[in-house]
């Protein structure tokens, strides 16, 4: 029985391909990483359905009803800022 580290006569080369493969995939994991820790205090539909616990289709409900403070862009789209989704959670503010 063999194992998956036993390469015979390859297995310097294996090793070396096997580090190289480990330092590409750390190196495109450190990409895909936000640059920056600091968090927009805007959020779009889908973010704040996520911060909110709800579904994107209910977080527009809301809106429409009035019920969820929101802004929105010159283009129309729906922001929320995370603050004053925290207050209206707490009961602090109305839509």
């Amino acid at each position: 029985m063999s194992t998956a580290a036993s390469f015979g006569p390859f297995s310097p080369m294996a090793d070396a391909l096997l580090d190289r493969v480990r330092q590409v995939v750390r190196e495109e994991i450190a990409a895909a990483q936000p640059v920056s820790s600091v968090q927009s205090p805007w959020l779009v539909v889908e973010g704040a359905a996520e911060y909110l616990g709800m579904t994107p289709a209910a977080v527009r409900a809301a809106v429409r009803r009035g019920q969820l403070p929101f802004e929105k862009t010159p283009l129309g789209q729906l922001r929320f800022d995370r603050s004053t989704l925290d207050a209206w959670v707490r009961g602090e503010v109305k839509s």
